[in-house]
């Protein structure tokens, strides 16, 4: 007896389906009457619901898309005004002599209130080149306190308060969170 694999339900777009979906999808957003060219899960369901019927929720557009060879990515906002000679610069010389450990500075990192950086105890400032946020740990910090903050819902600003109080004390008494952010802070890391 051998063993066969279990149809499942079989699938809603059928080959020919899939293969225009792919050119509706390479003509671009724009050709599809979106202002710009982004795709998002949300704007493929659409055309597909637009030109086939069918209507997919989005989160199973992302794993119809990789089934097609297509891949997420997510898309990094940068200013106008950034310079990526300075920034290369920085990668090259400043980030190699820090990138070992706060300790490797002759400094200690240790989680302050504000959910902030201090390096006891010696003190380090190190100037960041303009316009790159990704080099900077505390944006790392930031991004999690926001996350946090973000899912609450406050009636007025004491219980405002009160969230960003309860993000700042999650964020300090993880340890490996305020590692990720230094960690992540740099790509050549």
């Amino acid at each position: 007896m051998q063993a066969r694999r279990a149809p499942g339900r079989p699938p809603r777009l059928t080959p020919r389906q899939r293969a225009r979906l792919l050119t509706l999808l390479l003509r671009g957003a724009m050709a599809q009457g979106y202002r710009m060219e982004l795709w998002t899960t949300q704007r493929i369901a659409e055309v597909i619901a637009e030109h086939f019927g069918v209507h997919y929720h989005r989160d199973h557009v992302g794993r119809l898309m990789a089934s097609l060879g297509w891949s997420y990515h997510k898309s990094e906002l940068r200013t106008r005004e950034r310079d990526e000679a300075p920034i290369a610069r920085w990668n090259r010389t400043a980030w190699p002599r820090r990138k070992t450990t706060p300790r490797g500075w002759g400094a200690h990192l240790v989680c302050v209130a504000a959910s902030g950086f201090l390096l006891v105890p010696l003190v380090h400032l190190e100037r960041f080149p303009a316009y790159a946020p990704e080099l900077n740990p505390d944006e790392g910090v930031w991004t999690l306190a926001k996350a946090i903050v973000a899912n609450g819902r406050p009636d007025d600003f004491d219980t405002f308060v009160i969230h960003v109080h309860e993000a700042d004390t999650r964020i300090g008494h993880f340890q490996t969170n305020l590692r990720g952010c230094v960690l992540q802070s740099n790509p050549l890391f």
